[in-house]
């Protein structure tokens, strides 16, 4: 009797470990296809986030439950010197005035914007630079389209070809939209002066009255 219940113990116990790890076995599947399943879901939502965010600097707004960024774009287009298109060799007089038009498109608003300027002669020294925060102009807001207006009076420029760079940045100095060195326009002089710039120089002498005794005598005669 003792062999008989011991081997009964030993089917028992044989039968309840083949159970168990049969258990154990279908739990750790069911747990792996839920872990693939919850993953896949994850992924899908990321994937939908992702089409439906584009990356801008210009401001969030909420659509449902993504947050949705608003895109601004500003673009500038090909320049005008003096009511001529800039690269059909444009050519204006020294000592002329000088209008220099870029036409703009913003996708969006823009707010707190500096425009920058340089303009260099043909060996890339700079002939002149500002922006708009140097001379204390504000541009609280820009936003639809238009034109970026330069203007000068008299430009004293001799003989050379001027390259132009412009940009237009935030006050916190992201970079909004630039052309450089793109564009130029050429002065043309009447004069006989060289260099860089006509500063319209006037020459004369002057002397105190002297009375010649005749045609002969030289002014430094008298000082001999």
């Amino acid at each position: 009797p003792s062999q008989a219940i011991q081997a009964y113990r030993e089917d028992v116990a044989r039968q309840v470990e083949e159970d168990t790890a049969q258990h154990l076995a279908i739990s750790e599947s069911q747990l792996l296809s839920d872990l693939s399943d919850s993953e896949s879901s994850q992924g899908a939502e990321e994937s939908e986030q992702e089409n439906r965010v584009v990356i801008s600097s210009a401001g969030i707004v909420t659509t449902g439950s993504v947050p949705v960024v608003k895109v601004a774009h500003l673009v500038l287009g090909d320049p005008v010197v003096n009511g001529g298109k800039v690269g059909s060799g444009v050519q204006i007089q020294s000592g002329s005035d000088l209008v220099i038009q870029y036409p703009f498109e913003v996708d969006g608003t823009f707010e707190d914007v500096v425009v920058q300027l340089s303009l260099y002669d043909r060996r890339g020294e700079l002939i002149y630079g500002c922006s708009s925060q140097d001379l204390g102009l504000d541009f609280k807001e820009i936003t639809g389209s238009g034109v970026l207006n330069f203007e000068f009076k008299e430009v004293p420029i001799l003989d050379s070809q001027v390259s132009i760079s412009v940009a237009l940045r935030e006050k916190n100095g992201a970079p909004l939209a630039s052309r450089d060195g793109m564009d130029e326009f050429g002065v043309t002089s009447s004069g006989k002066e060289n260099g860089l710039v006509d500063l319209r120089a006037e020459i004369s002498f002057e002397m105190p009255e002297t009375k010649l005794d005749n045609e002969n005598t030289s002014i430094f005669d008298l000082h001999s």
